[in-house]
């Protein structure tokens, strides 16, 4: 049975969004089922309370399978999807213009909803792999080794960053702000966090990031993408290898926690031993769900994800926009424990599986990926399909 459909390959580079017939139904899979590990992760992220035994299983389920895993894929698909573009592309004039439309969805979410960066640190990184393009493609990989570790060590060279100080002292200031000030402060706020956005305030976190986007970008670079069919037993050893080590790593550094009066090297050591057994599961997880999806009885499960994958940008802002109206202050605040949040969290994206598959029955785009290829091509692309199957 056919499930995946190789993307065309041209000699001379085009323009223009990709045609649904070459897109990679099971990369859509991936991409919908990592954002269900990001919806799951991010609403343990406002700090729901533990009241009873079954919060207590919840959370721990969220951080052994999901938490610190779902990022790591998605990014890991973005640097695929960027591989790709430059392959079908020209990279200097499509892709800034696709980054910079990025950018500004970016800010949107980081202002409105409740801060979050993601989108503005894959702009910014999408920026990054244009003069990467260039470097022999086996140096990615120890490059995004490199940036895993030191992703570990920011906190001792945290402070040697140019006004490191002040930077955290505004950074007390806005957690208080966000605490009492009014809904505008708190925008405003966020505003003025922007242009230290821009310059690597955040290289710590952003260096682990670029790492998985650096793999994804190799994958690319080496068409691991394109007939997957014959490289199924390559997938099943990479299976076999990475999702045990990850859950090992995990469960470890779940154990150890951080311990006290460890040196620095062996701190530093430790938390990078932490974040490659997190990307492993990352991939690990992407290595069942393409193996899963190439046996026709899984792929007729699966296929209602790619419908979310598809979707993602969409789907990842509705998921934010419901959450700050549940849990910020300045709306619902609702307190409920991390079971019922968890519950929460399966019923909208259950919506969203079933949203998604009526609306790309109808349209060749999500709302929000018709306007970033509208910003990024300079005219809207053709919203509705000729016909509904």
């Amino acid at each position: 049975m056919q499930t995946a459909v190789p993307a065309p390959t041209n000699s001379s580079l085009s323009s223009g969004p990709t045609h649904i017939s070459a897109r990679i139904e099971v990369i859509d899979i991936v991409r919908g089922f990592a954002l269900f590990g990001v919806l799951a992760a991010n609403m343990t992220n406002w700090w729901h309370p533990n009241r009873t035994w079954l919060d207590a299983v919840a959370r721990d389920f969220i951080r052994v399978f999901l938490e610190n895993k779902s990022w790591p894929l998605f990014a890991l698909l973005f640097g695929l999807g960027v591989a790709m573009q430059f392959e079908r592309e020209h990279p200097i004039g499509v892709n800034s213009r696709r980054m910079a439309a990025l950018f500004g969805f970016g800010v949107f979410v980081f202002l409105i909803f409740a801060g979050n960066v993601q989108l503005i640190n894959y702009a910014l990184m999408g920026l990054l792999l244009l003069p990467l393009r260039r470097v022999r493609t086996q140096w990615l990989l120890p490059l995004a080794l490199t940036l895993v570790v030191a992703s570990a060590a920011g906190p001792l060279y945290r402070h040697l960053l140019p006004g490191a100080q002040r930077v955290q002292q505004q950074q007390a200031a806005r957690m208080r702000l966000r605490t009492v000030g009014t809904f505008t402060e708190v925008t405003a706020g966020r505003a003025s966090e922007i242009p230290g956005l821009l310059i690597g305030q955040r290289l710590p976190s952003q260096s682990r990031d670029f790492a998985m986007v650096l793999v994804g970008f190799w994958m690319g670079r080496r068409r691991l993408h394109q007939g997957l069919s014959a490289n199924l037993p390559n997938v099943r050893r990479v299976l076999l290898w990475s999702l045990p080590l990850g859950f090992a790593g995990t469960a470890t550094a779940w154990y150890w926690s951080r311990p006290s009066g460890w040196p620095p090297v062996a701190m530093v050591a430790r938390d990078a031993g932490t974040l490659l057994a997190a990307d492993l599961q990352s991939v690990g997880y992407a290595a069942a769900v393409i193996l899963l999806a190439h046996r026709e009885w899984w792929l007729s499960v699966l296929h209602p994800l790619a419908s979310v994958g598809r979707l993602s940008l969409t789907n990842f802002m509705t998921q934010f926009l419901v959450l700050r109206l549940l849990f910020d202050r300045f709306f619902l605040a609702l307190d409920w424990g991390q079971g019922a949040c968890f519950g929460v969290t399966i019923s909208l994206f259950s919506l969203q599986v079933f949203w998604s598959g009526w609306w790309v029955r109808r349209y060749r785009f999500g709302p929000a990926e018709w306007l970033w290829r509208a910003n990024t091509y300079g005219e809207p692309p053709p919203m509705r399909r000729m016909s509904i199957s």
